[in-house]
């Protein structure tokens, strides 16, 4: 039976990605596992559409004003409920903030591990467009959740800026992947996959953080379209 992987604080060691579906999902099982969101109820769909009613009263209030300066009494009144009530579906302020990254770099990965063994089976250039536009197309379901974070994650907890340094780990380790096959099959030439892999989940990210003035010009699949073709030419290009 194959052993997990040890990395920091536990967790699997993400230079094993290579290693098979199995280590991706134990990876993401024990993210999983290290923070949950407590809710005083049982019905799932009631905590989900009144999470969802929340957070979007949340997010108005951080673009506002920053995390540091919306309490928890701020996001009641937006969100037109109690205090008492907000409490029932998030412990705390940082749960709330940690909410925002839970909804959409936590199921981005949970969708890729899913489709996992059909990425791999691709192509190397294939897998790794597949892999930017599902992550685009995340990040614009989410602008405002990612800004936030860009903004001020660093008002979490060190436990939860953890989980999120690993769960960044673990999708730039997948383009990062995608890459070294490519390098290894003759589709790539880059001589850095690591710092090509980090340029992508910049861009990525570029569409919430700079999406002010990116999207005055173009549509989501237009930038898909275009970062592809730059990532694509970059990668191709004869190393220097």
């Amino acid at each position: 039976m194959r052993q997990p992987i040890k990395g920091r604080q536990g967790y699997p060691d993400i230079s094993a990605l290579g290693q098979g579906e199995g280590t991706m999902t134990e990876l993401f099982a024990m993210l999983r596992k290290r923070r949950k969101i407590r809710a005083f109820s049982n019905d799932k769909n009631l905590v989900e559409s009144q999470r969802k009613k929340i957070i979007s009263s949340a997010s108005k209030a951080f673009r506002q004003k920053g995390v540091n300066g919306v309490t928890m009494e701020d996001i009641a009144r937006l969100s037109r409920m109690s205090v008492g009530s907000i409490y029932r579906y998030f412990g705390s302020k940082e749960d709330l903030l940690f909410s925002f990254w839970e909804g959409f770099e936590m199921r981005l990965l949970e969708y890729v591990i899913s489709r996992l063994p059909e990425i791999r089976s691709m192509a190397p250039r294939q897998a790794l467009k597949e892999l930017v536009r599902a992550y685009i197309s995340t990040v614009d379901a989410s602008r405002d959740q990612v800004l936030i974070l860009y903004l001020d994650a660093r008002a979490l907890p060190k436990a939860d800026q953890e989980i999120i340094k690993r769960g960044d780990e673990i999708l730039v380790g997948l383009f990062e992947e995608a890459i070294n096959r490519g390098i290894k099959s003759g589709d790539f030439k880059t001589g850095n996959a690591k710092l090509c892999a980090q340029n992508i989940k910049v861009i990525a990210d570029s569409w919430a953080v700079r999406g002010w003035a990116l999207r005055e010009t173009q549509t989501v699949d237009q930038y898909i379209d275009h970062q592809t073709e730059f990532l694509m030419g970059g990668l191709t290009a004869d190393v220097k």
